[in-house]
This record gives C-alpha cells, structure tokens and sequence, in this order.
C-alpha cells in the first residue's frame, strides 16, 4: 500500500488496518507472533499487535460488534461515520451496529451491494502509528467479489475513489476484470485498494464476497514453509501485476490472508515459484 502523504492521516476509505476475530486468541498470538514477530499489547481488555512499536493489527479490537471468527476484518478510515452511513445507504449499501469503543473511537459495520462487510473505523487516535512497508506490516487491501466492476460504482460513490482497471499481466497477472481504487492527493495518484474476483484455488476458502488484508514478508519462501509448518494452507501463489511475489492463505484457525514480498526481498519471475 503506498505510503500517505502525512503520515497518519486517512481519507474516507483508506485502509487503517485489520482485526483478527478468532475464538482461540491464545493460538493465534503463537501463529502470527512467531511468523510476523509481532508483540501483544493489553488495549482496553482485547490485544494490539505491535512491532518496533509500530501498530500491525488488532486481536478482537472489534469484538463488541458482535463479528463472527474466525476471519480478518478490514478496517477502512471513516472520518465521519455518520455521513458515510448516509451515503452507503444512498448507494445501496448499509452501516450498522455504530457504537463506542472504550476509548478507541467509534465503529459500525458496512455492508456493500453484494455482501461484502468491513469495519467503518473512526479512531480517537492512532497510536502507535501503522507499521506499514516491513516484515508483518499490512501493505495492501484487496476486496474478493463475483463482480468487482459491478461493485465499484459503490466505492466510487462511498469514498470519492476512482476505479481503474488493473492492466491484463496475462497468466503472470490479475484477472483482466480487476480494478484498482485510486484517489488523487496534491496530483498524485494514489491506490487505495484494489478489487478482484475470486481464483479457482480461493474461491471455496470463505464464504461469499470478503476484504482481505495483505501483510509484507522479507522472503515470500521461506514464510510459506514456516506458516505450513505452523497449520496454515497454502490457497495461492503468484505474482502481481506489480512483479511482487504473492500468497494467500489461511491461518490454523481459518482465517484468510495474503502476504507478499517486500520490494527489496528477491524477486520471482516464474509463476510456479
């Protein structure tokens, strides 16, 4: 995900991280604090991953809404919740189930035309700030839809985004129908999240359309046999359009994700790798 141009700063839409819910927090803290070296921190009686005091995600941070385990939830910036509220509803979707988070600022779920649900985040603060571009890092968003050009119009609509479609990489690249949302800050593009339909190898690993984070890994190898070692399943691997070297997969427990090489980690050219 391309750095912000303030630091800290979000915009409607802008991913500001992702809350593990699971019912076996104790297993899920070995998993990704032994593959990520994420560290736990107490944050009003639920668990902050941080690394080099760094924000890298939340353990039933969203708890209160009631959110089913065991999946990553996407967090999306919501400056003011209930403006967007009117504006999902104007656009076909929905927010609910808004309310107070002990300290941490106010929450709802929203739910897109097709199903798809994240979490509308309008923190108090953030601090520590995101963990960004290094190992355990959330560095992208991808939403997983049957439809991800009959959706975009939603987003296009919700969060004043764009929805560029990526260019066709062939069998080294997404799908031709994928599309990116940009926004355009002081002339400069900026992607947001990107929206994709869902491949032969991740279509059954969870129900229906979902957002699905994506954190970065110094060797994309070497994390998959230490995640299968671990309990996970590899669902997919390929490279992106952006010649990054990519894998999704689930963790123990179920949940799904997606890392990806960092940009100064050795490249894969071959789509078998």
């Amino acid at each position: 995900m391309p750095l912000k141009l303030i630091e800290g700063q979000y915009a409607p839409g802008d991913p500001i991280c992702a809350d593990l819910a699971t019912d076996d927090v104790a297993s899920a803290q070995e998993f990704y604090g032994r593959l990520f070296g994420w560290e736990f921190e107490d944050v009003s009686e639920h668990l902050m991953a941080t690394k080099g005091r760094r924000m890298a995600a939340g353990f039933g941070l969203m708890h209160a809404l009631d959110l089913a385990a065991p999946r990553w939830w996407l967090c999306l910036a919501a400056p003011d919740i209930d403006d967007l509220a009117e504006r999902a509803d104007a656009a076909g979707g929905s927010v609910s189930g808004k309310m107070e988070l002990k300290g941490l600022g106010h929450a709802a779920v929203l739910e897109d035309p097709a199903g798809a649900t994240a979490v509308m985040w309008q923190p108090n603060k953030l601090e520590p700030g995101a963990l960004g571009a290094a190992h355990g890092g959330m560095v992208w968003a991808e939403l997983v839809t049957f439809d991800p050009g009959g959706v975009a119009p939603f987003y296009e609509s919700l969060f004043d985004v764009a929805a560029v479609a990526v260019e066709d990489q062939g069998a080294i690249g997404r799908p031709h129908d994928a599309v990116n949302l940009e926004r355009k800050e002081l002339e400069v593009r900026r992607m947001v999240a990107g929206i994709v339909a869902p491949s032969d190898t991740t279509r059954g690993s969870q129900v229906g359309a979902r957002w699905r984070p994506y954190f970065q890994v110094d060797d994309l190898s070497a994390f998959v046999g230490q995640a299968e070692d671990a309990g996970a399943q590899v669902l997919d691997r390929h490279v992106s359009a952006s010649r990054r070297a990519v894998a999704v997969m689930t963790d123990p427990q179920g949940a799904e994700f997606g890392v990806v090489e960092g940009m100064a980690s050795r490249q894969v050219e071959d789509e078998s790798t």
